[in-house]
């Protein structure tokens, strides 16, 4: 359809459902005070509100069955279509899924009437790629792999084979292939390559780096190809999106994954590529196998942090050493520092110490390191509070994970295929955060790009120093009389400033010199009290709270960090004026918060919040970038299929957007909008059957229906399913007296409803109290005169017990739906 006029057609059909969209989504509320008191009248106002409502529904015109679809341009020579796009393209298989809900845009098949009544067609038979199709496209390599295929099933592969026709603008197409196998992808460079496994276990994807070429050398009498040293995970990103395609490329030196705009994973390449295998030692279903071309992928804005202590040439620091005999720590002209141990009777350490008590990572680039060595943080006594040791397994490899000298390491713990072994290998990067009493572990093969390996552990205490370690050279692990060695090439100490750039440095340096230490058996809430006793004067409490916690939480114990976290983190977002700030500050957040699933909904409670902040700000780029940065932030324990459009996270976000987007007639961000609501729905099927229940959707069928008609010429001669407004009795009841009882300031009575009602229907709409034709959720209703009335709020914190108090203020200052339904 022309573009102008599908403009023509927006224009004409905005008008009448703009404004009732926007207030519908917005929510703007005017203060209730001032509003008639009788009840009876509130009740014919909501009763008519859902006449008017109804009618305005039946009134719009029909389905998009009939909207033409424009065939894109085809591309010619090297004039490859955008990367963005491409990586977006929904697969040929799903066009044999059932019809989505949220197609109505797409040419939907023609209605069938049996026995009288109108039904959907069954859907088609799946097209997935058959054996004569990828025969072509795969070399053998040494033993011949095996391909088979079975009518109307996709085709199964076995076996080790290259792929046929690469360039430097190639991209492989491929499925995520069914859970439960080990899918291997190899991407050879010029001297190195890199292999890309798909785990089983949480569906991980982990980079090795590899040093022969596959099919030469050891694995050509192996069964499978070695790798080397784990370079790369994809930080729990592809066990959160739904499942689906992805795609593997070689852009700006580095083996990039791509889940349609989210980065699963990127590691460092010298390139050209020369050649790319696909490996399955057991046979694997083949869903999409396609070797595909476009632009170069844009390059990634990476967020690092302020650098308070930089060791790129730690030789230069000042190091504290205690060294028995046979021991030395060497400082190296190229700025390196190596401690060796030589029949060494005790430990053999070093270490430098850090100033400030604010939320850190710290960074190691070890060139070298022998089993029985490691690194730490100790605590002000010197004694060793977490660490990353090296060891020996079984297989006489080394691999890293934690420990410290007061306890025994285990290096076979780590020999699971299930999911990526920490191989170490020279130049390994290593971040370590230990804070809020729990450590965490990532790995890097760029010093930029983090995924974790080994899931969190519990720490207690906050550290002042950092260093090297050599066990005595007579343990077990190793014989008397061996070397052992460690060279560290670089280290840094990075605030997480995403937390800290959010409050004042100057208000920040005054908590610094607060006694913020945690006396025995003080709660949170004692803490925050005896912390207000120093409030600066001038300053807004909050704001001194902040600063506080942010001195204080690295010394917290795991159960009262994440009690005073939480609440400073929820008031401060809401006090950032620009988007990036609030996703630094959030992306910071998952860094240190504890790794329970109850504080992961808390994170995505917050991540929504500020997501439908960008929707109705209108930006035009800032709606997917949000949903991005959502699905790339390290937030541990999260659910599976949680991200981008998961009932857990988005919920009706997905309907708030594509309304208020037709709404305000922002056709090129709907456009793009829908591509990639397609990309990541044609994946899930389970999303289906919730997504069609979603009543906003519904609303924008029928909308998106008056456009149709308009511009097929047509007059409305049927219609879809008419929107339903659930009402429901009990939250229109107790929202009536709510109003009620705030016009006649009876704040005893509003405690005494928020005492006696569940607030279960958090999804019921009740009519807004400034204008009885609209109709907007419960939570955002009473959010907006909270907001409004200081009185409402004062009365409930008073009034109510803390348990109560607490519930009251996950409804009204969070507007927390999950919140109400627990």
């Amino acid at each position: 359809m022309p573009e102008a006029e599908l403009q023509t057609i927006a224009l004409s059909s905005k008008r009448p459902v703009e404004m009732l969209l926007k207030n519908i989504l917005i929510g703007g509320l005017p203060s209730p005070v001032g509003l008639s008191s009788q009840t009876h009248r509130l009740r014919l106002r909501s009763l008519g509100a859902a006449v008017l409502f109804l009618i305005a529904v039946l009134s719009l015109g029909h389905s998009l069955a009939e909207e033409v679809v424009d065939a894109p341009p085809e591309q010619t020579g090297e004039d490859w279509p955008p990367f963005a796009e491409v990586v977006l393209e929904c697969p040929s298989w799903s066009v044999g899924t059932p019809t989505s809900p949220l197609v109505p845009f797409k040419k939907k098949p023609p209605l069938q009437r049996i026995k009288g009544r109108r039904q959907d067609p069954p859907p088609p038979t799946p097209t997935f790629p058959t054996q004569a199709d990828l025969q072509p496209m795969l070399e053998p390599v040494g033993k011949p792999f095996q391909l088979s295929s079975n009518v109307n099933q996709a085709p199964r592969f076995q076996g080790l084979a290259r792929l046929r026709d690469w360039t430097n603008d190639s991209l492989l197409r491929m499925s995520c292939f069914e859970v439960g196998e080990n899918l291997r992808v190899h991407i050879w460079g010029q001297k190195k390559g890199i292999s890309l496994r798909f785990y089983p276990l949480n569906t991980t994807v982990a980079a090795y780096q590899t040093f022969e070429v596959p099919g030469q050398g050891v694995s050509a009498t192996q069964p499978s190809v070695p790798y080397g040293t784990l370079l790369a995970t994809d930080d729990g990103r592809n066990q959160r999106l739904p499942v689906g395609i992805c795609y593997i490329s070689h852009q700006n030196g580095s083996v990039v994954v791509d889940r349609g705009n989210v980065r699963i994973l990127s590691v460092p390449l010298e390139g050209p590529v020369q050649a790319v295998f696909i490996e399955a030692p057991t046979d694997v279903e083949v869903r999409d196998l396609a070797v595909v071309n476009a632009g170069p992928a844009p390059i990634e804005t990476l967020f690092e942090h302020r650098v308070v202590l930089d060791g790129t040439r730690p030789a230069e620091l000042t190091w504290q050493e205690t060294l028995p005999a046979g021991a030395r720590l060497q400082r190296n002209t190229e700025g390196s520092v190596e401690l060796s141990a030589d029949k060494t009777a005790t430990v053999a350490q070093a270490s430098f110490p850090v100033s400030g008590n604010t939320v850190y990572e710290v960074i190691f680039q070890v060139e070298e390191a022998s089993p029985g060595t490691g690194l730490m943080l100790l605590n002000e006594a010197g004694v060793p509070l977490e660490g990353i040791e090296f060891g020996q397994n079984r297989q006489a490899r080394t691999v890293f994970g934690f420990g410290t000298l007061i306890e025994p390491f285990n290096a076979d713990i780590w020999a699971d295929e299930n999911r990526p072994v920490p191989y170490f290998g020279p130049g390994q990067w290593v971040r370590l955060i230990v804070s809020g009493g729990t450590a965490r572990f990532w790995i890097s093969g760029d010093g930029q790009n983090w995924g974790r390996v080994l899931e969190p552990r519990a720490k207690n205490g906050s550290w002042r120093s950092i260093g090297l370690f050599a066990r005595e050279t007579n343990d077990p692990q190793k014989p008397f009389g061996a070397v052992r060695k460690i060279r560290l090439g670089k280290v840094l100490v990075r605030e997480l400033d995403g937390l800290t750039a959010a409050i004042d440095p100057q208000l920040l340096a005054q908590a610094a010199a607060v006694d913020f230490s945690f006396q025995p058996n003080e709660q949170p809430a004692a803490w925050l009290m005896r912390m207000q006793q120093h409030l600066p004067t001038g300053c807004a409490p909050a704001d001194w709270q902040y600063a506080c916690v942010m001195q204080a939480f690295s010394g917290a114990t795991v159960e009262i960090a994440q009690n005073i976290l939480d609440p400073v983190v929820d008031a401060r977002l809401a006090g950032l004026p620009t988007l990036p700030e609030q996703i630094k500050l959030l992306s910071d957040a998952a860094l240190i918060n504890r790794s329970r699933p109850e504080d992961t909904l808390r994170q995505i409670e917050l991540w929504e919040r500020i997501g439908r902040a960008v929707l109705y700000s209108g930006q035009d780029s800032g709606l997917l970038g949000f949903v991005k940065a959502f699905a790339e932030a390290s937030i541990l324990n999260i659910a599976p299929r949680s991200g981008p459009i998961s009932r857990s996270f988005i919920g009706s976000f997905i309907g708030d957007a594509l309304l208020l987007l037709h709404a305000e007639n922002r056709g090129q961000d709907l456009d793009s909008f829908i591509d990639w609501l397609n990309f990541w729905i044609c994946g899930e099927p389970q999303m289906r059957p919730w997504l069609a229940g979603e009543r906003r959707l519904a609303l924008y069928e029928t909308l998106s229906a008056q456009a149709s008609s308009r511009a097929a010429g047509q007059a409305a001669t049927s219609l879809p399913q008419p929107v339903a407004i659930g009402v429901s009795r009990v939250a229109e009841n107790f929202y009536i007296d709510l109003i009620a009882a705030l016009q006649e300031r009876q704040y005893q009575d509003v405690v005494r409803l928020f005492r006696v009602n569940s607030l279960q229907e958090s999804d019921a709409l009740v009519p807004s109290p400034g204008d009885g034709h609209l109709f907007v959720s419960l939570p955002l209703a009473l959010r907006s005169i909270q907001q409004r009335q200081q009185e409402f709020a004062e009365a409930l914190t008073q009034e109510l017990s803390p348990a109560e108090a607490l519930r009251a203020e996950q409804v009204l200052t969070r507007c927390d739906p999950l919140a109400i339904e627990k």
